[in-house]
């Protein structure tokens, strides 16, 4: 008798077993994937500038000599920084220039 009680035990408990690792594979195919830990790759992710203030104002200065530069915004808001340098001709006409963080290409 203790025999069989000790077969229908270890026989039940095999079948849970295996229910339970079938249930945890159903599950975990039904989980979010998780996102990758290096966000760089994402589209929507902002890039860092590789150029600085100065070294924008020194290429709008180049582009543009004899005009006077205001401000510098940073402006980042999905993907590329673009830098918006307002500037001050001498004739007294206000500019706008706008220089890509990343390429350094200039334009308005």
């Amino acid at each position: 008798m203790r025999w069989i009680v000790v077969v229908i035990f270890v026989l039940a408990s095999s079948h849970v077993m295996a229910q339970s690792r079938l249930h945890h594979q159903i599950f975990a195919a039904l989980e979010k994937p998780k996102p990758p830990t290096d966000k760089s790759n994402f589209v929507g992710e902002p890039k860092r500038p590789i150029v600085s203030n100065r070294q924008v104002a020194a290429m709008v200065k180049r582009a543009n000599p004899g005009s006077r530069i205001l401000s510098i915004e940073l402006k980042q808001s999905r993907g590329t920084p673009i830098y918006k340098v307002k500037t001050l001709s001498e004739a007294g006409v206000v500019k706008y220039i706008y220089v890509d963080g990343v390429s350094r290409d200039l334009f308005e």
